[in-house]
């Protein structure tokens, strides 16, 4: 009887401490959330605008609406896309559900975010408490409640969550996890194939969303080695099949990348081809840049333009101290310790993107999505050996204390962070005061100025980063249109000139804005000669034929325009400003209104609500009238 008693008493207090544990993951699953949604809060309320290559993947993207197949390694769509479908079908669905709407694709990034942060909260959890002889051990859910909140609202996160196009490294990020935690579960189940099989569809899903993919089953060998290994032979009959199914998806994403890298990477704008020594000799340096905004993130910078290290001590310094931070890693995987695995991971990660592949840009901060997790790691994991050695009692209110008061403070910054977001020029005129040798950005920041029509300070940063670095041709354009804009002509033109190299293998477009400056200075001959230029050499320019013939109106070159819109038409018939002035042309050489009116009521039918269109029909149907009522 006693014994009987004694077997439900203990039973009541595994109830309770079963009890307890669920409470305290529903409170600490409720306050990831809360941190979460308070620190983008306003991008959810003000979403604000799309922003620089989400113009180019999404707005002008013509094969948006289509959902582009899974073995799909074609380089003829925009950087954002190529060999990356999945985040594709997702913009899609997006596209699909509500056109433009930047608020649903940015809910539908956060999502993406918080589905990874609760993944990652339950698989740190399990594997903490899976071995009973550390010192976290005891601390699970507290220990994975504060990683899991630094890690998911830390400001530095807002460059993959709030920048529309780097839902690809949040979806990469997704599919790590949960391939992990998958592969964790299946370990611990003993019914494991149906975990393993998603292990390797997360897999498959991540290696079509970023290359960085490619990581993830070197990164899980050295998990399952130092926490979950017993002997070769339970490996080889139980999970040596699951790497047969990762083995696959790298060969595919291998494939992909050899088939259209190098065409990718024409398509980049790059300052100067990097070699692979000076992109290796370059990321230690970028990596503890990474580390430093980790503690201050008020140094985040959006587009950084990170100098090439020249000097020996600019490569040595950083060089050693990271090397013997990885060779100290590799001792503690060996030796199948935590740390070890943790080290291992965060170089691992970070190789594709931080190593001996040069990639156009050296610095960009969204790299360190993921690896920031094995660092918060190190950084807590100190924080609760201290705490448990020295202040056993409290460690876990100090650890809690630790990463709420942190936590509170990144989301403030997130929150101001995601509010730069919100205005593309506050966010480009944030990093040109961080970095004022950033060409790229002052680039953007002009072209943004004359797009909002400030074309003297458009004129000012653009004049400033062509003096870093010969400015594309798209700057170039909006450079010259912005002098003419100011009435500076013969400006205009001597930037054109100096600058002409720059169109490379669009001279067309030299010569298109070349004709609009002597169309400025009343110069006919000189514009009607760089028009015949621009719309030989690049014919399937829309705007070059309908400019062209503006400004044969405007001087009234009725018979060059009536040759030039026969030649326009032909070559663009469903152009609804072509045939406006086709319509145009035929209503100023007086001729039967009943034919201008077939142009215009070809143009309504392609643009019912063209107001333009409407009222030239109008005027066309009256003038027709009159002429009828004459005869």
């Amino acid at each position: 009887m006693p014994a009987k008693s004694k077997s439900d008493q203990n039973k009541n207090i595994e109830r309770r401490l079963e009890q307890s544990q669920k409470l305290q993951i529903l409170f600490a699953i409720l306050g990831i959330l809360v941190f979460c949604l308070a620190g983008y809060s306003n991008v959810l309320t003000q979403p604000g605008d799309f922003i620089l290559d989400d113009y180019s993947c999404l707005i002008e993207n013509d094969r948006l609406a289509e959902f582009s197949p899974l073995w799909n390694v074609s380089s003829d769509t925009p950087v954002g896309f190529w060999r990356r479908p999945v985040p594709s079908w997702t913009f899609t669905l997006n596209y699909r559900m509500g056109g433009h709407d930047i608020l649903q694709y940015r809910v539908f990034n956060l999502l993406v975010h918080i589905a990874t942060a609760l993944l990652l909260f339950d698989l740190i959890r399990r594997v903490v408490q899976l071995n009973q002889n550390t010192a976290v051990s005891k601390y699970g859910i507290p220990f994975a409640f504060s990683i899991t909140c630094l890690w998911a609202i830390h400001p530095i996160q807002t460059e993959t969550v709030t920048y529309v196009i780097q839902r690809i490294e949040a979806l990469m990020g997704l599919f790590f996890v949960a391939s992990m935690y998958c592969y964790f579960r299946g370990s611990q189940s003993q019914t494991s194939w149906p975990w393993y099989l998603g292990s390797i569809a997360c897999c498959w899903l991540g290696m079509g969303s970023k290359e960085v993919m490619i990581t993830l089953p070197v990164v899980l060998l050295a998990f399952d080695w130092t926490f979950l290994w017993t002997d070769w032979k339970t490996f080889f009959k139980q999970r040596l099949w699951v790497y047969g199914g990762f083995s696959i998806a790298v060969v595919w994403l291998l494939l992909a990348v050899f088939a259209v890298a190098p065409e990718v990477q024409q398509n980049v704008i790059v300052d100067r081809p990097v070699t692979r020594w000076e992109y290796f000799s370059t990321q230690p340096q970028v990596i503890f840049q990474y580390l430093l905004v980790v503690f201050w993130p008020a140094a985040m910078c959006f587009d950084r333009n990170w100098p090439i290290a020249e000097h020996l001590t600019e490569i040595a310094i950083p060089g050693t101290l990271l090397t013997i931070c990885f060779l100290a890693s590799i001792v503690g995987l060996v030796r199948r310790s935590a740390l070890g695995w943790l080290g291992f991971s965060f170089f691992a990660i970070l190789a594709p993107t931080s190593s001996v592949m040069p990639i156009a840009t050296v610095y960009f901060e969204h790299r360190i999505y993921l690896p920031l997790v094995c660092f918060l790691i190190l950084l807590l994991f100190a924080v609760v050996w201290l705490s448990h050695k020295y202040f056993q009692q409290h460690t876990v209110k100090i650890l809690l204390a630790v990463s709420i008061i942190w936590s509170a403070m990144l989301c403030a910054a997130t929150h101001w962070r995601n509010g730069q977001y919100q205005s593309f020029e506050d966010l480009m005129a944030d990093t040109v005061r961080k970095d004022p040798g950033s060409w790229r950005a002052l680039q953007n920041l002009g072209t943004e100025k004359f797009r909002k029509g400030q074309t003297d300070n458009a004129i000012e940063y653009l004049e400033r980063s062509a003096a870093i670095y010969p400015p594309h041709r798209r700057v170039i354009v909006a450079l010259t249109t912005s002098y003419c804009a100011e009435k500076q002509f013969d400006k205009a033109i001597m930037r054109l000139n100096e600058l002409r190299e720059s169109f490379g293998e669009n001279p067309g477009e030299y010569h298109h804005q070349m004709a609009m400056a002597y169309s400025g200075l009343n110069d006919w001959n000189q514009c009607h000669f760089h028009y015949s230029k621009a719309v030989t050499l690049m014919p399937e320019r829309q705007v070059f034929w309908v400019n062209y013939l503006n400004d044969c109106l405007k001087f009234q070159k009725l018979e060059i325009a009536s040759k030039t819109i026969e030649q326009a038409t032909a070559k663009h018939p469903t152009n609804v400003e072509l045939l406006l002035l086709h319509g145009s042309i035929i209503m100023f050489q007086k001729r039967p209104a009943k034919e201008a009116i077939q142009k215009f009521e070809q143009a309504l039918q392609l643009d019912p609500y063209n107001k333009r269109a409407q009222q030239f029909l109008l005027e066309a149907r009256r003038i027709e009238s009159q002429q009828t009522g004459n005869r």
